[in-house]
């Protein structure tokens, strides 16, 4: 800090959640941010990040104490031909078994061409559309709600932009919802081509709350 209290005052500041006094410059305030000496609720914590090249599963083990979670994925793309999507599914027991089911409500464009898809019971969380051809990316995210609440269902709102169709400009944008109540902690990412396998970084990052 640039001096003894890091304050623009004449009294020594006290900062807390609720309880705030004392002014700190704008430098100084940056500062406490990036050394997490102050919470900015709403940001977000790096968990992991996965930079992977031909493997036929992305797993994520680990969540942190966070209710809403952020995923993003750039340049996943598969090593096979047809067109296919990536899925997303959740485990309770460290991914031995995958139980519930995932309706879904999405809009997706593959070049002029837009389907409303409206599924009650689906098998896993649809993220993004593979290309006829190998290496067509996917860039998107993903919040989910409740991930690790053993109360309450897992919400999912995503959106993607890739090339769906030998070149063609596409999207994939909507909500799923786990149909299960229980405390995941496990998630896996894959093509729903069984024998393709994803190129690409993942990352999981946990957002602030006020507590």
């Amino acid at each position: 800090m640039s001096n003894e209290f890091g304050y623009v005052g004449t009294a020594k500041p006290t900062q807390a959640v609720k309880s705030n006094s004392g002014v700190f410059s704008v430098n100084e305030h940056k500062e406490l941010i990036e050394n997490e000496k102050i919470i900015s609720f709403g940001q977000l914590e790096l968990i992991r990040t996965q930079t992977v090249s031909g493997v036929s599963a992305v797993a994520f083990d680990s969540f942190g104490d966070y209710n809403v979670h952020f995923l993003t994925f750039d340049n996943l793309s598969k090593n096979s031909a047809g067109s296919h999507y990536i899925s997303m599914k959740f485990s309770a027991d460290g991914g031995s078994s995958y139980t519930g089911n995932y309706p879904q409500a999405l809009n997706m464009a593959e070049g002029t061409t837009f389907h409303d898809i409206k599924t009650t019971n689906y098998g896993s969380v649809r993220i993004g559309q593979h290309g006829d051809a190998a290496a067509e990316a996917n860039n998107g995210y993903c919040y989910l709600y409740n991930f690790s609440d053993s109360t309450k269902y897992t919400f999912v709102t995503q959106a993607s932009s890739n090339t769906p169709n030998s070149g063609v400009g596409g999207m994939v944008f909507g909500s799923h919802v786990h149909s299960t109540a229980q405390a995941n902690n496990y998630l896996e990412i894959k093509s729903y081509a069984s024998s393709a396998n994803l190129t690409g970084n993942i990352s999981l990052y946990g957002m602030k709350e006020y507590e």
